[in-house]
């Protein structure tokens, strides 16, 4: 089993929130069903700068959501391992992927 770790880079100064899970499932209410792993750590900190790394430790085949929210915008993205890489994916290819898994 790989297990490769996605990387989400934060600056404490801006007022933005940020999370990142493992999708594994559908939702009734919330669309996805996930299991939120992520975890943190102080990255970088200067008088200007408080940078925090969060990380998501994802197995090959896995999806997860990355999530970014702020006054100015709320964006979502959908990423998945593959062969040792992660690629950028829709929503529409996540609910692709869950409803072929649900059917197998």
């Amino acid at each position: 089993m790989k297990i490769k770790t996605f990387i989400i880079e934060k600056n404490l100064r801006d007022n933005i929130k940020c999370w990142g899970a493992i999708i594994t499932g559908k939702d009734p209410k919330y669309r996805f069903e996930r299991k939120f792993t992520s975890y943190r750590y102080l990255h970088d900190c200067s008088s200007k700068f408080a940078y925090y790394n969060y990380y998501i430790d994802v197995e090959e085949g896995q999806i997860i959501e990355t999530a970014i929210k702020s006054q100015y915008k709320n964006k979502r993205y959908y990423y998945i391992l593959k062969n040792g890489e992660f690629k950028k994916i829709s929503q529409e290819e996540v609910m692709e992927l869950i409803n072929a898994q649900t059917v197998s």
